[in-house]
């Protein structure tokens, strides 16, 4: 299960995902990361990381899915569109 199907289940399945984004380093090709906002940190974890796309891609790509560094932002204004 790729990338591009985590993306489409979320946007799918999860309306509390206001926007889930694979980007790919422009400077380094074999390199991806995704920008994910939520309606809050507990719905990261529940239900997006128990997701069955998630942990499909987990189980999948677990030799690549390296690095992984979570940064938490506080929203001061923005515009999300569904």
């Amino acid at each position: 299960m790729g990338f591009a199907n985590v993306c489409n289940m979320t946007e799918k399945d999860e309306p509390g995902t206001l926007s889930y984004n694979i980007l790919r380093d422009k400077d380094n090709a074999n390199q991806v990361k995704t920008l994910e906002v939520y309606e809050s940190e507990s719905y990261l974890w529940d239900p997006h990381a128990k997701s069955a796309a998630v942990t499909s891609n987990k189980e999948a790509n677990k030799d690549i899915r390296t690095n992984l560094h979570l940064v938490f932002l506080k929203r001061v204004t923005s515009y999300f569109y569904k």
